[in-house]
């Protein structure tokens, strides 16, 4: 006897202190998804409860006092009876035994519930119009031996990135087709689509115009002339192989001017005051003080002559050099040289006249320049000794 008692001891002690544990986790999709596991105190129970929206369900599974188990609970007062049936709260006192609760797989032959009367059950309470209640406890009653759950398939292989530079997507997809949902059977929980980001080069960046400039003048100052105006591929600059952009970067439009016919046959100008006295090969000299300048043809800014009617013109240039310059100055029309003279002494300041006489046509441009042998040599400036450039028109040519 004595050596009985102690074991029948150890043995009580040993069985109060066995602590058992519940799986805990919320709103999963699948009991097995659930792998966070709790100790339970021995007043405690693992309990499991399934909500089902629609054509979805989730799992709840956790650790409760043992008085919340009992009869299913009414979780909404506001609720109808059938509504309850769509919801499921079990308790179990196993270790880690809610991973099976609420799931109430299909048996592998369909039969009814024994302790369930499928019959006064759907006069009652419509049992078969709740397809997966029914399919628990009244499958053969409610012909649904037949019904099958739906289940996702494998993943298809990602797809190739859907853009071929910058940022894209990769796309997978899934069919709910191992097995497909039928005869009532629930839908897959979850998408069938899936992306990830993908990364690739730079874009190219293709050229675009910008806006067009203001039109500039007319080409000429009577009769009919061209005016134009531009753009620039710049709105952005092509970028990375972009292509460039297409068209024109100039835009010609017909300007009308008053007719020749209307303007003064008298054309004259004189202008002295060099202002930018050195000299350099086929540069354009500026005469920048206008004394005459009838019908506005000469500019006292660029130092070009332009013709506002055709006809025959006379001009004259006088140009003062200080001694030891030996320079070539002429008179041009449009870049052409018309009069050509060397000009300089060795011993004294001098001013020297050369003029042309010719047939100009409408807005030709004509300019003293200096030729040749011209670095380094410069105009006199002075009171006394002043170049300058004249022109009048000798004789319209109104064709």
């Amino acid at each position: 006897m004595f050596l009985h008692k102690p074991l029948i001891i150890l043995v009580f002690l040993v069985k109060e202190t066995v602590a058992y544990e519940c799986y805990t986790c919320e709103n999963v999709v699948h009991p097995d998804d659930c792998h966070n596991i709790t100790g339970r105190n021995s007043d405690q129970s693992c309990y499991a409860k399934v909500d089902i929206k629609e054509r979805t369900r989730t799992f709840t599974l956790g650790i409760t006092d043992n008085e919340n188990c009992g009869p299913i609970p009414i979780y909404n007062v506001t609720k109808v009876k059938r509504d309850v049936a769509d919801q499921c709260f079990e308790c179990c006192s196993r270790d880690k035994c809610n991973s099976q609760l609420c799931q109430h797989r299909k048996p592998s032959t369909c039969i009814d519930d024994v302790t369930v009367d499928c019959a006064h059950m759907n006069v009652a309470f419509n049992i078969c119009r709740k397809v997966h209640q029914a399919k628990k406890m009244c499958p053969k009653f409610c012909r649904l031996c037949s019904l099958v759950d739906g289940n996702w398939a494998d993943w298809s292989e990602w797809s190739t990135c859907d853009v071929t530079c910058d940022v894209g997507i990769h796309i997978r997809k899934r069919t709910c087709t191992n097995p497909a949902p039928a005869y009532q059977g629930l839908m897959c929980v979850g998408n069938d689509t899936d992306t990830k980001r993908c990364n690739n080069m730079l874009c190219p960046v293709n050229g675009g115009w910008s806006d067009w400039s203001d039109w500039g003048e007319c080409s000429v100052t009577c009769d009919t002339g061209l005016k134009k105006r531009n753009r620039s591929c710049s709105n952005p600059y092509p970028k990375r192989t972009g292509v460039h952009c297409f068209g024109d970067s100039t835009d010609v439009e017909i300007c009308k001017q008053k007719p020749c016919s209307d303007i003064t046959s008298t054309v004259a100008f004189r202008s002295d005051t060099v202002t930018d006295s050195s000299l350099t090969d086929n540069k354009i000299i500026v005469f920048s003080h206008n004394t005459l300048n009838i019908g506005g043809a000469y500019n006292n800014k660029t130092g070009i002559f332009m013709a506002p009617v055709p006809g025959l013109y006379q001009f004259a240039a006088q140009i003062c050099l200080p001694l030891l310059s030996h320079s070539h100055f002429g008179i041009t029309v449009n870049e052409i040289i018309l009069t050509k003279v060397l000009i300089g002494d060795k011993d004294w300041h001098k001013c020297y006249t050369f003029d042309a006489l010719t047939f100009v046509d409408l807005a030709n441009q004509v300019s003293v320049k200096c030729i040749g042998s011209c670095l380094g040599d410069k105009l006199i400036k002075n009171y006394y000794m002043q170049s300058s450039f004249s022109g009048f028109l000798v004789k319209a040519n109104m064709q």
